[in-house]
């Protein structure tokens, strides 16, 4: 549930200094706010005073909010000292710890990052080869057709030696017809391989 920050009354509160703000702002800015703050059921403040800063100082116009019945005074007090004394910061070493895991994430180990390439490398390798394979089968059906245009031109030099052309002309066609049939034959039987596999 969110709220207008204007509706949100601060009174006066057990914490004095808010200490610096700004990384806490610069968590707001990139995660959003991750525990809303807690006010009463008149909207008065009881625990988040510097989440609400933060905000105020992003220029939030909302925020999030959890509401809580407080019967009273004493109730909402000792909320807010709950809040701060209960939570329990990370020791140096969890720190130092969630840092490295942090590192480690972000930039790679040097054997991890060649590890990676190879396997980028390789799956590159087999959709090129793939592509290459596709390719390959165009190419052997477009040449096939050389067996046909091969049959063209026996036909023609038939049809030209019945006419009484000439000999060398003929034997030209003839010679152009068998060369292109045995190349469409040898390209025929390359697709047809292809279509096997």
């Amino acid at each position: 549930m969110n709220a207008k920050i204007a509706q949100i009354k601060v009174k006066k509160r057990i914490r004095q200094d808010v200490g610096d703000l700004q990384p806490l702002m610069d968590s707001l800015k990139r995660y959003g706010l991750l525990n809303p703050i807690v006010v009463s059921e008149n909207y008065e403040l009881i625990a988040g005073e510097r989440r609400l800063r933060a905000a105020i100082a992003l220029g939030w116009e909302t925020i999030p909010i959890t509401i809580t019945s407080s019967p009273d005074k004493i109730s909402q007090l000792e909320i807010e000292i709950e809040e701060n004394v209960v939570r329990q910061d990370f020791s140096r070493e969890e720190l130092l710890d969630a840092y490295s895991t942090l590192e480690k994430l972000r930039n790679p180990s040097f054997i991890k990052r060649i590890i990676n390439s190879i396997k980028l490398f390789f799956s590159n390798s087999f959709s090129i080869r793939e592509n290459q394979k596709k390719n390959k089968h165009k190419k052997n059906a477009l040449l096939s057709l050389f067996l046909l245009i091969g049959i063209l031109f026996l036909i023609l030099e038939t049809a030209t030696y019945q006419s009484g052309n000439n000999i060398v002309v003929t034997t030209f066609l003839s010679i152009i017809g068998i060369i292109f049939i045995i190349i469409g034959l040898f390209y025929f039987i390359k697709f047809l391989t292809g279509l096997k596999k």
